[in-house]
């Protein structure tokens, strides 16, 4: 696969229960190459299939042009980057690289056994690892996301409720400053905010309950505006006498806008009709387009002029210029689920089951596994110009996490 080398270091510090290995492993695969993309991008007004009102610009059940079923070795101009981190840490706390950047790796992890949440970092250049932060007695931490040098979270309580505390946290890593960004109270069992990342915003959603009617709003933070929130997206879903209206269920903020699965409820004659609708609600607040409805999408995306989604044993890649699909990959087994999609250039990089990572070149079609592996794969995050998942090594009283990272 191109050069490849190894450093294997020992360390012993203050923050780690006991000594643990470090293993770096490079890939380069091809050459570097340059890309006139840049991760804070906006390409809201790019032509874009006009839509009707009441249709949709994709039809899930539409042939693609082409169907692929095999693997097919190709190049790409990716560097491929592992750490190996081997700690009694992560025996109860399994993790994964949710936040990289050309210095750092950083992740929040729940020990099950200390009941107990952390922020944990991993400088890349010294291979040192130490937790940086604890979670108040009785909250989790959830969803850390990062931004150039600043890291945020959600903590939320630890024994669920009807109505659930929740607070949105962050920390400058130069000064190790934390501060509360929003808090809130998530009622009659609506989820806390999870969030998500694009360039310099960090969106999430929140829930109001009000007289049976559920407020849901997308929220956006913009951290190049002094970190001020507005709500870019709003939608209501009465429950008086059976459902009516629209939920906002997830968000996935791309260079186009912000996508949210809708779950959509028609009231007719007292009962309730379900379907799910996936929505671009642009930045600049022009009118939304509503991109297709399916039943059993598991995750979806949007990069350029492609719009990929998920389902069990096959992943879709759309036009939306002309609102065709243009590639349907489909797995070895067709109940395995597909999830995390990313368009990165022109290459599609996704997971597979829980053990395999995929990477499809939308030029050509071509298709293949990203790095054999064959234990468990968690899912793939995205940070400006990295994207990076982890692997989970059982070694006896120790666990190894390998955190690969691809540039």
């Amino acid at each position: 696969m191109g050069r490849r080398t190894i450093t294997i270091v020992a360390i012993a510090g203050v923050m780690v229960l006991a000594a643990f290995g470090i293993w770096y492993t490079q890939y380069d695969n091809h050459q570097m190459t340059t890309s006139n993309e840049t991760d804070d991008e906006i390409i809201e007004n790019k032509e874009m299939k006009t839509v009707e009102d009441g249709r949709t610009l994709i039809n899930i059940e539409e042939t693609p042009d082409v169907e692929i079923n095999s693997v097919e070795e190709f190049s790409y101009p990716f560097q491929i980057e592992e750490y190996v981190v081997e700690s009694p840490d992560f025996r109860w706390a399994p993790t994964a690289p949710q936040f990289v950047n050309d210095r750092v790796i950083a992740f929040d992890m729940d020990d099950s056994k200390l009941q107990q949440s952390f922020v944990g970092l991993f400088d890349r250049s010294s291979k040192k690892y130490e937790k940086i932060y604890s979670a108040p007695p009785f909250f989790i931490i959830n969803s850390l996301v990062g931004i150039d040098n600043v890291l945020y979270w959600v903590e939320y309580d630890r024994n669920p409720s009807l109505e659930l505390k929740w607070r949105i946290m962050s920390m400058d890593l130069g000064n190790k400053k934390i501060e509360m960004i929003k808090q809130g109270i998530s009622q009659d069992g609506t989820d806390p905010p999870i969030l998500r990342v694009y360039g310099k915003k960090v969106t999430w959603i929140e829930y109001e309950v009000e007289n049976q009617i559920v407020t849901s709003k997308a929220m956006i933070l913009h951290q190049d505006r002094q970190k001020a929130i507005e709500v870019i997206a709003e939608t209501k879903l009465s429950e008086k006498d059976g459902r009516d209206g629209y939920y906002f269920a997830v968000q996935t903020p791309t260079d186009r806008g912000l996508v949210i699965q809708q779950s959509k409820y028609q009231n007719k004659d007292g009962k309730s009709q379900k379907s799910y609708v996936i929505t671009l609600f642009p930045y600049d607040r022009s009118k939304a387009v509503d991109l297709l409805i399916g039943e059993r999408i598991i995750d979806f995306n949007v990069h350029g002029n492609w719009f990929v989604w998920t389902e069990e044993g096959k992943v879709s890649v759309a036009s939306l210029q002309d609102g065709k699909v243009k590639y349907r990959f489909s797995g070895k087994s067709k109940t395995l689920t597909n999830d995390t999609p990313f368009i990165k250039n022109d290459f599609l990089i996704y997971r597979y089951g829980m053990n395999r990572v995929f990477i499809a070149n939308l030029k050509t079609g071509k298709h293949q596994g990203l790095l054999e592996e064959k234990i468990i794969t968690t899912k793939l995050f995205r940070s400006g110009e990295y994207l990076s998942y982890g692997i989970i090594e059982r070694n006896g009283q120790n666990s190894r996490m390998k955190f690969v990272v691809i540039k």
